[in-house]
């Protein structure tokens, strides 16, 4: 099967950054479990902020149950685009803050503002979630990371 034929379906690693700046992905979905230090590609995007080519938007959700690890969620979106933030946060919080996994219409919903077809949505939502319920950290454990 050739690239092509592929589904484009994410995690998009690594090409998020040239995917937005050719204004083929509208917005871009970095999250990191707590830890000692965030791995999150923010020095990569940072400049084109500064361009403004890029709007970013960052949240830290804290989870109900104190024993659960925070989440640092960041958002970036083309200028044209920033009207997609506020209700991918909402859906972000629903998940990271009350511990619930997500629906299947959050994860459409989800899908839809990343920039997805409703093929790709649905190859997605047949493999299941992608946006684990952080749990309890075991001692020494290191920081989960994920893009979209």
């Amino acid at each position: 099967m050739n690239e092509q034929a592929q589904p484009s379906i994410g995690p998009h690693e690594g090409r998020e950054l040239d995917l937005m700046l050719t204004e083929k992905k509208p917005l871009a979905l970095f999250y990191a479990i707590e830890s000692e230090t965030w791995i999150l590609p923010e020095e990569e995007f940072d400049c084109h902020v500064a361009l403004g080519k890029i709007v970013k938007a960052d949240f830290l959700f804290k989870p109900t149950s104190p024993a659960a690890p925070a989440v640092k969620c960041v958002l970036y979106a083309l200028p044209s685009e920033t009207a997609r933030v506020p209700e991918a946060a909402e859906i972000l919080r629903t998940v990271f803050e009350e511990l619930t996994a997500p629906t299947n219409d959050q994860e459409r919903a989800l899908g839809r503002l990343l920039g997805y077809t409703e093929d790709d949505i649905a190859l997605f939502l047949s493999r299941g979630s992608n946006l684990p319920i952080p749990e309890l950290p075991t001692a020494n454990e290191s920081l989960a990371s994920s893009s979209t």
